[in-house]
């Protein structure tokens, strides 16, 4: 559901945050131009890279780092893409995300706290300007060290 959602198409970029075994890069790869995909964990990057190098998916680059903390080390400040696709729920959306976005680009994200996660398609359509259109509900692992929002304590 996701890859229908994010409509990659041939020439696009895209960026998978979260690439877990490498299987949703994989599929991207096969209607994208090329795709950078992100995993915190070493050992799943190098099991995902291995993968995705067995099936001979040359335009799929896996990096190791964390994508809360580091994005703009791991892809550099300027990096613009037609699809983001985030594997991992945030409580609420990085403003960081956007900015990497292209107009016209899409943006895939599980949003919210268990159990109201709200998987919603962000749009950019002019600088700084997006629609988002919530797709479905569901409850996804959370993104490590994704930004938490300010919450009401006693």
């Amino acid at each position: 559901r996701i890859v229908q959602e994010v409509a990659a198409k041939a020439g696009n970029s895209v960026l998978e945050i979260g690439a877990g075994s490498g299987y949703l890069a994989a599929l991207l790869a096969k209607q994208a131009a090329h795709v950078t995909a992100l995993e915190y964990f070493d050992d799943l990057s190098r099991a995902a890279a291995a993968r995705l190098a067995q099936a001979n998916i040359a335009n799929v680059l896996v990096k190791c780092g964390d994508a809360a903390k580091n994005l703009a080390g791991l892809i550099g400040n300027d990096a613009r893409f037609d699809v983001i696709v985030l594997s991992a729920s945030v409580p609420v959306l990085p403003p960081a995300l956007l900015n990497h976005l292209e107009v016209g680009g899409r943006l895939f994200a599980v949003v919210g706290d268990a159990p109201a996660m709200k998987a919603t398609v962000f749009t950019k359509t002019v600088d700084n300007t997006f629609l988002s259109d919530e797709i479905f509900e569901t409850v996804l692992a959370p993104l490590i060290n994704a930004t938490q929002p300010s919450r009401f304590t006693f």
